[in-house]
């Protein structure tokens, strides 16, 4: 079967996202049931095809700080980073928001001394990290 879905694939004939597909759906129901390879293949459609967030999303409440200890009462965006293991250190998170790959609230951040403010922010990192965290509150 495998080989009959490799020659379809470099035939042209069938697409080998769509392969990968039936084959991850096909394992994990072997696995797992047919219920949980239903809601695998629809969470990955919803997060990588339609860039959706995760449903399992991680969430945190963190204390708001006080005027001078992040400036304006709000958390700098790298230590809050490294601070939530979003990134390994305040140097890296620095480099992926030169890159374009941190998001806060669906919106690309690309100035790495910003404070992000009391409330609750859906923080992204790359495509596959994702944090709720809620300041003060």
């Amino acid at each position: 079967e495998v080989a009959a879905l490799k020659k379809e694939t470099e035939s042209g004939a069938r697409n080998p996202r769509d392969v990968k597909a039936a084959l991850a759906a096909e394992l994990t129901a072997r696995f797992h049931g047919e219920e949980a390879a239903r809601a695998a293949a629809e969470e990955f459609v919803a997060r990588f095809r339609r860039h959706e967030v995760p449903s399992d999303v991680k969430k945190v409440s963190i204390p708001a700080r006080g005027a001078g200890g992040g400036g304006e009462g709000g958390h700098w965006i790298c230590q809050l980073l490294t601070d939530q293991g979003l990134t390994k250190s305040n140097s890296e998170a620095r480099r992926l928001i030169g890159q374009g790959g941190v998001r806060v609230d669906g919106e690309k951040v690309s100035d790495a001394d910003l404070h992000v403010e009391a409330g609750t922010h859906l923080i992204q990192v790359g495509k596959r990290r994702f944090l709720e965290v809620t300041i003060g509150g």
